[in-house]
């Protein structure tokens, strides 16, 4: 689950990103009351960069999956 605050209502586009850039995970989908749900499941252990865009903004961001 990321939580995105308030700000972030509506339709949210969020892209996780390995250490070695390469796209490993992209979602689109409505930010519920600022929050959107990402599975995670079938990625490694291991830290991502995530893009996330909303309404015209973008924001990165630091993930850790841990197993």
């Amino acid at each position: 689950m990321l939580n995105l605050g308030k700000a972030s209502e509506g339709e949210v586009e969020v892209r996780l990103f390995n250490q070695a850039g390469q796209l490993m995970l992209q979602v689109s989908d409505a930010a519920t009351n600022g929050i959107i749900k990402l599975n995670t499941s079938d990625l490694p252990s291991g830290v991502y960069q995530a893009m996330i865009s909303a309404g015209g903004s973008v924001q990165m961001a630091r993930i850790v999956v841990v197993r």
